[in-house]
Parts: C-alpha cells; sequence; structure tokens
C-alpha cells in the first residue's frame, strides 16, 4: 500500500503587466509564501513552481496558463490532496466575475485544496470552511466582485485612453509622445523631434522591393534577392526571420503604411479558445495620417493588386500611390 504523501504548500505568483517583472512583484509573493511556511511548519514545495508573468486574470486566460498548469497537477496527483495553494491575494488568482471567479475556486478547493489569501489575515478557504461558514462564502464573493469592478473600471479607462490617443494622432495636433512604437520595420520614433522618419537604409530596400515588384519581378525572387543583398531580416524578438520571406514581402507590399496611411486595430478574445483576434476598426476609426513617413512615390505593383487593402490605401491617397497603367482601372472600378 502506497503512504500518503504529506501536504505541501504550493506557490502561485500572478503580475499583469511586463514593467511588474522589473520591480518587487515576483519577490514579494515569494518572501510572503515562505514566512507562512516558516510559521505554519509546512514545506513550500520549490519543484513545482506555478507562475503568470505579465498575464492579466480579467479576462480568465491565466487559468489555462500557470495556474491551469496548478489544476492539472492536482488532478494527475502530482499535487497531493490536502496541500495549500498560496496566493497574495484572492484577486491573483481571478478578476473575472464573482459567478466565473467563485465556479474557478469551487473546483479547486473541491479537490481536496486549501487556498491560503496571504493578504487578508491568512484566510483559508478549503471546502470543508465553506460549507460549514457562510459567512466565509459571502467574503469570497466580495472579494471577487471588487477585485472585477476595479479591473472593468480601469479597462474602460484604458480603451478610453487609446481612443484619445488615435483621435490625436489622427488630427494636426503636435505629438509629444508616440501612439505606439509598434512601426513597420522601415520607420521609427525619433524623441527629439517627435516626429515618425524613415529609416533611410530601409526605405531604400523598401523602394527597391517595389521596383522590381512593378518590372514584374515575383516575391519568391524578390526573397531571394534580399537575402542576397539587404541583409539580415527586419523584425523584433520571437518576430524576426532568420532570412527573408515571401510572406514577408507580400506584407511591405500591400502596407497601406507605405504612402503614410495609419491604420489602427483593436483586440478582442475569442470566448471559446481565449486567443486574441486583431479586427480593423469601422470605416468611422480609420484614421488617414501623414504621420507615418511616406515612401517617396511608389508604384502599387502587379502582385498586389487582389489585395483590397493595396486597392482601398491607393483610392485613399491617389496622388501618392500610383498604379500601372494597366492596373488602373482595376483599381478605381
Amino acid at each position: 500500500m502506497q503512504a500518503k504523501r504529506p501536504p505541501k504548500a504550493y506557490s502561485y505568483l500572478r503580475f499583469s503587466t511586463p514593467e511588474q517583472a522589473k520591480g518587487d512583484s515576483a519577490t514579494r509573493q515569494t518572501l510572503a509564501a515562505l514566512r507562512w511556511c516558516e510559521r505554519h511548519g509546512i514545506e513550500l514545495d520549490t519543484e513545482l513552481t506555478f507562475r503568470d508573468e505579465g498575464i492579466s486574470a480579467f479576462e480568465g486566460t491565466n487559468a489555462e496558463k500557470g495556474l491551469g498548469a496548478f489544476r492539472r497537477a492536482v488532478e494527475n496527483g502530482d499535487v497531493p490532496r490536502g496541500s495549500y495553494l498560496l496566493v497574495e491575494s484572492l484577486d491573483r488568482l481571478s478578476r473575472q466575475s464573482a459567478r466565473k471567479a467563485s465556479r474557478l475556486m469551487e473546483e479547486i478547493v473541491e479537490r481536496g485544496i486549501t487556498v491560503v489569501d496571504l493578504s487578508d489575515g491568512e484566510r483559508e478557504y478549503s471546502a470543508d470552511a465553506l460549507d460549514k461558514d457562510p459567512l466565509l462564502m459571502v467574503m469570497m464573493v466580495l472579494r471577487f466582485t471588487r477585485a472585477h469592478e476595479e479591473s472593468a473600471l480601469k479597462s474602460v479607462r484604458v480603451a478610453a485612453a487609446r481612443e484619445r490617443g488615435r483621435r490625436k494622432f489622427a488630427s494636426s495636433e503636435p505629438l509629444t509622445q508616440p501612439y505606439t512604437r509598434q512601426l513597420p520595420g522601415w520607420l521609427r520614433w525619433n524623441d527629439d523631434t517627435k516626429k515618425i522618419e524613415a529609416i533611410p537604409e530601409r526605405a531604400a530596400v523598401v523602394k527597391k522591393i517595389f521596383k522590381l515588384a512593378d518590372k514584374g519581378v515575383g516575391q519568391h525572387s524578390i526573397a531571394g534577392w534580399l537575402n542576397e543583398n539587404a541583409g539580415e531580416p527586419w523584425g523584433r524578438g520571437k518576430r524576426k526571420g532568420a532570412r527573408w520571406h515571401r510572406s514577408y514581402v507580400r506584407k511591405i507590399l500591400t502596407n497601406p503604411a507605405v504612402v503614410g496611411t495609419f491604420t489602427p486595430h483593436t483586440a478582442q478574445r475569442d470566448p471559446e479558445t481565449r486567443k486574441l483576434i486583431w479586427t480593423q476598426p469601422t470605416q468611422s476609426a480609420i484614421y488617414i495620417s501623414r504621420r507615418h513617413f511616406p515612401i517617396g512615390h511608389l508604384r502599387t505593383i502587379v502582385a498586389a493588386p487582389r489585395s483590397s487593402r493595396a486597392l482601398s490605401a491607393h483610392k485613399r491617397a491617389p496622388l501618392i500611390m500610383h498604379l500601372p497603367r494597366s492596373r488602373e482601372r482595376h483599381a478605381r472600378g
């Protein structure tokens, strides 16, 4: 007969922004868990660690990632019944609605886990305690409700701030800071002039891509030319490829930013997969701006006319982007 394993404590750390990773958020949460274990004589498991760094709990994303890993470990027996889950505060587990957050909590405690809220007098939530103390259930729901309302209000304020930023970016008002630093590869924000400017050597590459395409050179061949003559591809972090590829060439050829057009997008989370879906705003929310530095007088090339984005860019900025004569009738129609 297998001996019953003694209960252990497991720490779950979460913070919602990358900036918090540079601060003391993780250290603070870890030290609080260590102090609780010392006072109660319970071992803190350091082999199984559960963290959600830079992940918000407002939409429940963490429930499938770091916290999801803990739930699976409980389900398959890696975390035995009778163990403790230590959190700095209940809102580290969830900032969803009180109903959804309570359901998540119920799933955890029903499997024999005691959740310890280290910020609330080290209050313990277990299935037995919640069954015997109705007030504890009320307190839990109230804490989840407050956390959700705080996040909902913050979400509204952030959305409003982004909307104001888009409108300012679309206006002629001088900028004091960039709307975004995630710019096309050939552009950069100049902190001294407070303007977006073209990177000369990269702008030259963009012009070359259009010239080659206008001569009828295919996108695969253009990518080959770039690999031989243009150096390493553009990109940041994991998005930076090892070589130039046809897909990136096509992105450049169909990107309205080459004529100075800025098109903001919004992100929504799929309710089923929880993945972010980037959507283009309605026509009334699309701002055409010369703040994106245009790359000279380019011609929309043979490879691009099937792209609605390229054609619409032509219609919005006919004095800057020109189609070959053989394609002009198709574009106007």
